[in-house]
């Protein structure tokens, strides 16, 4: 069996290979490609490389990401999501400000309100027989992401 090509040349291989697969961020190639065994100096020139070349970009990834994303989550959950991929904050606001201009979660807290009570919206509300379901309810929403002013005014 062939030793592994620990190198910057091998590292670059390795990141190119590791990109084919899927679209990654800088940090979750540089976390592969640390697991793989390469050093930081390979590392850095391997980004460096796949960076050079397009193949790895923050705010195209965050973009996609989001986009693809954005109807069945939450502002909030998706930027967390963003963040533990190791995209910096400035990018998720950028991306975010051009995507979600004059955006309405309405619509996405209706369908899982619809979902949670196996109904159409607005009927569906009558199923909340007492505050304890109407709070259960408004907890799910604002655990998900959703802002309270908007989760109010739908349920009102």
């Amino acid at each position: 069996m062939a030793a592994k090509d620990l190198s910057e040349k091998g590292a670059k291989l390795r990141a190119l290979k590791i990109l084919t697969d899927r679209d990654k961020t800088e940090k979750e190639l540089r976390d592969k490609l640390s697991r793989d065994g390469y050093d930081e100096g390979a590392i850095d020139g391997a980004v460096e490389y796949v960076r050079d070349y397009g193949y790895i970009d923050d705010a195209r990834y965050a973009e996609n990401y989001a986009s693809y994303r954005m109807n069945d989550k939450s502002r909030i959950q998706l930027a967390v999501e963003l963040r533990r991929r190791g995209v910096d904050e400035g990018v998720i606001d950028s991306v975010f400000d051009r995507l979600y201009e004059g955006f309405d979660e309405s619509e996405q807290i209706i369908r899982l309100i619809e979902k949670k009570l196996k109904g159409t919206y607005p009927d569906c509300l009558k199923e909340i027989h007492d505050e304890k379901q109407r709070a259960a309810l408004y907890r799910s929403l604002q655990g998900k992401g959703y802002p309270f002013e908007t989760i109010r005014r739908i349920l009102s």
